[in-house]
């Protein structure tokens, strides 16, 4: 919309003019390759003409045209590509912190995230900077300190504030950081200059970072003595964020590869390595990958690296998923309906959760239900909350199998606390329901039991009202449960395998031995 002001003897008038033009492509008689670079340039147009209305930029040109000049722009407004809404823009004025970034760590993002406004001339917030596909972004780099650096520091502009998510900086000490615009498509560098749209932090300071690692792929079924590799990344403890650099002092890093032993049900299988196993430290990626392992027996394991730097100052005890393992011959299916065998148990599922104990519970009763009752399942487990509900399938094919379901079912409930912290209430094998031996807990000394009288409300309450939810849950999961592994994660078969000479404690496993750990960037 453009005003022109009209001069006469008595007064002046004003006159509003609206202005539409419109940039399309014509439709194209046949489709080609090159149909998608005539939207490139028409996406690139679109944008530079709004960066050239809020940059000041098509104002300052309108105004200095000697035909243009005796009107004004007083309103912009511009309707994109596949897009049906009109967006009306300000020009940009001003930019300034409106959270200074707070409680910084080393290479981790900032826990209070920087947020920076745009203002325009009557100081109104400025809700878009930018087309729709390129927004206009802000930069944040350090002041007077050469050698350091940031991590997250380039944001989006959108929805009235920069889109910080991932800010820190990448060095202890006190730092000052200044934000400015990127120089937006078709636009003059010296416009974020002569505008002055840089604003400058109060001091910042940035304290040593707080890691821990996390598995960067799940690995949830193998064979028996199947090769693996288990991968795992360091991330900042608080936003679980991958620190992509984690050679930031003198110290190098190592780790040692193991069986977790602290199930309360175990398998008898030992982990194996031979002689091309090691463990590949990437300090630029910040991953740690154990290769070449396997599994000598049947059962669910967790495998457990200890993380630690050369000085001490860090020592990360990982353990990873629950990791079923098979016969080779061995298929298990995937849980795709409702599942003719589960358990209700009466327990907190929340406080694993919160714990991070899940799959460390998630193996305990895989072992406990196929090596201690030793039932033929042949899918793995699924968790779901209620209070904790555990579904599965068994093979009913051979008899041998039927008897042993009856045999391992009627012990199973016969042993309400055969899992720690969790009191059985509910038990279905095979379609058949069974009954449930009362706890011998009493209520008064475990918040987790229950009594004789209160067990067939609260199974009934789980059962009638919650199965319907939780079982579409579990039904969803399993298809993510059960995925095809890559070839990447499991390589092939041993062609050799190197027994210990002596056999470790159930649970246990020689660890790598360390001049086979390697501290190299080199290798993945």
């Amino acid at each position: 919309r453009i005003q022109r002001r009209s001069a006469s003897s008595s007064r002046s008038l004003l006159a509003t003019y609206y202005l539409e033009v419109q940039i399309r492509e014509e439709p194209p008689s046949t489709l080609s390759g090159n149909n998608l670079a005539l939207s490139v340039a028409t996406y690139n147009l679109n944008a530079e003409i709004i960066n050239r209305y809020q940059s000041g930029n098509l104002t300052e040109q309108w105004q200095n045209d000697p035909v243009l000049n005796a009107t004004s722009i007083i309103e912009f407004g511009v309707q994109e590509p596949q897009n049906q809404t009109t967006a009306y823009l300000s020009m940009i004025n001003q930019l300034v912190i409106e959270r200074q970034p707070g409680i910084c760590r080393e290479r981790s993002p900032c826990e209070t995230q920087p947020v920076l406004i745009a203002r325009d001339s009557a100081g109104h917030i400025i809700t878009k900077l930018g087309s729709n596909d390129q927004p206009w972004q802000i930069t944040a780099t350090i002041i007077g300190s050469p050698g350091v650096g940031v991590v997250g520091g380039i944001a989006n502009y959108s929805s009235g504030q920069s889109q910080f998510t991932t800010f820190g900086i990448n060095a202890t000490g006190t730092y000052q950081v200044q934000f400015s615009i990127i120089t937006p498509r078709g636009i003059d560098s010296s416009f974020v200059t002569n505008i002055n749209l840089t604003s400058d932090s109060s001091s910042i300071t940035v304290a040593l970072p707080r890691i821990t690692a996390k598995q960067d792929v799940d690995i949830d079924v193998i064979s028996k003595n199947e090769i693996f590799n288990l991968t795992t990344a360091i991330v900042d403890q608080k936003s679980q964020v991958k620190l992509d650099n984690i050679a930031w002092n003198t110290f190098t890093w190592s780790a040692a590869v193991s069986l977790y032993g602290s199930l309360q049900h175990q398998s008898n299988g030992i982990l194996i390595q031979n002689l091309s196993s090691t463990v590949i430290i990437n300090p630029q990626s910040g991953t740690i990958t154990a290769t070449n392992l396997a599994i000598s027996e049947v059962g669910a394991y967790i495998i457990k690296l200890d993380i630690t730097t050369s000085n001490n100052q860090y020592s990360i005890p990982f353990t990873s998923n629950c990791i079923i393992v098979k016969e080779n011959s061995t298929t298990l299916n995937a849980i795709t309906s409702s599942p003719s065998s589960n358990i209700t148990y009466q327990g907190d599922y929340d406080k694993f959760v919160t714990a991070g104990t899940l799959e460390t519970l998630h193996c305990t009763i895989y072992n406990y239900l196929t090596v201690v009752k030793k039932l033929p399942l042949n899918t793995n487990i699924i968790l779901a909350k209620g209070s904790v509900n555990v579904y599965y399938e068994m093979d009913t094919g051979a008899s041998a199998n039927r008897s042993q379901i009856s045999s391992g079912c009627s012990e199973l409930a016969s042993d309400p606390n055969g899992i720690n912290d969790l009191v059985l209430s509910n038990l279905t094998c095979a379609g058949t329901q069974y009954t449930v031996k009362s706890s011998s807990i009493s209520s008064s000394s475990s918040s987790s039991s229950i009594t004789a009288s209160n067990a067939g409300l609260i199974a009934g309450v789980v059962v009638g009202v919650c199965a319907a939810l939780a079982l579409l849950a579990a039904a969803t999961y399993s298809a993510y449960k059960y995925k095809k592994l890559p070839s990447s994660k499991v390589a092939g078969q041993f062609n050799e395998l190197y027994e210990p000479l002596e056999r470790p404690q159930l649970g246990n496993a020689a660890t790598t031995n360390p001049s086979n750990i390697a501290n190299s960037s080199s290798q993945q």
